[in-house]
């Protein structure tokens, strides 16, 4: 399970990079009829919850890897929190997109809930 947790997080956070540092502008057609690309907007409406939810599972990821509980755990947090101060410090530098602390804090509050909704889960399925 863990070598699992590991390549989803490293997937997703490969991903997140890339969607963050590309410079803003213009989807292909296929892409912006989707609908997604326009997530990409720091003024969209469900912006911050897009970030919560990403970090979220990226904690929960990182929860079911800990191997020694919470010390490891928040840790990790720490370190997703850095990644994400690091990725909004960078668009701040590429045309397009804006740095923004109400994303960190956003991405802050997703490493947060899903700490805490992954050691509920993780412990009950541990028999904790």
């Amino acid at each position: 399970m863990r070598t699992a947790a590991a390549l989803a997080l490293l997937a997703g956070l490969a991903g997140v990079a890339w969607l963050s540092l590309t410079a803003g502008g213009e989807a292909s057609p296929a892409v912006a009829a989707s609908g997604w690309w326009s997530l990409r907007t720091p003024d969209h409406p469900w912006d911050k919850l897009v970030h919560a939810i990403v970090y979220a599972g990226f904690m929960a990821l990182v929860t079911a890897m800990a191997p020694h509980g919470r010390r490891w755990q928040w840790g990790g947090g720490a370190a997703l929190f850095l990644f994400g101060v690091v990725i909004e410090v960078m668009q701040g530098t590429i045309p397009g997109r804006t740095a923004s602390v109400a994303d960190a804090l956003a991405n802050l509050a997703g490493i947060v809930v899903g700490a805490l909704a992954a050691r509920r889960v993780l412990g009950t399925a541990r028999g904790g």
